[in-house]
């Protein structure tokens, strides 16, 4: 029998048997791999990152005894530029609609368990992403002529 350290092959062996047993048994998200995958996948070491500056879930006792269904908001600063965030629920899906300050044109993506969904951001600033996966999700702007604002990983 050989021995390592501390460790022989015995202990290798009832090693990769609990591999085996937490793949069969617990296996590993299919979102937490597709997140993963697509953080890999869609870097982009030119891009502008931003900061999350608001989150209306750290807010919620503001909002105990508030009715109706609101939305999740979200402020990212890029710089000299900002883009508010609403994200709501669909059904399974989530939707984000909102607007980029100051008001350019241009595409927007999110990155996301679901793929990527793209669309546009009007002359106005304005966007909406439909039928975007639960999940970790990255938005990526590509307004005028500078680098691609992306937004940190945020869970929707």
């Amino acid at each position: 029998m050989m021995v390592h350290g501390d460790f022989d092959e015995r202990d290798d062996a009832l090693t990769a048997e609990l591999r085996s047993a937490l793949l069969v048994h617990d296996p590993v998200p299919r979102t937490v791999l597709q997140a993963a995958y697509a953080a890999i996948e869609f870097r982009d070491l030119d891009a502008q990152l931003a900061e999350l500056i608001r989150d209306s879930a750290n807010e919620t006792a503001e909002l105990a005894g508030v009715r109706g269904a609101l939305g999740r908001l979200l402020t990212f600063a890029f710089g000299d530029r900002f883009v508010e965030v609403e994200v709501t629920a669909e059904g399974d899906a989530r939707a984000a609609t909102g607007y980029v300050v100051p008001a350019q044109g241009g595409t927007v993506s999110a990155d996301g368990p679901g793929g990527q969904v793209t669309g546009t951001v009007d002359d106005q600033g304005r966007f909406r992403l439909v039928g975007l996966g639960r999940g970790p999700v990255r938005l990526r702007f590509l307004i005028g002529d500078g680098p691609a604002l992306l937004t940190p990983w945020t869970g929707i």
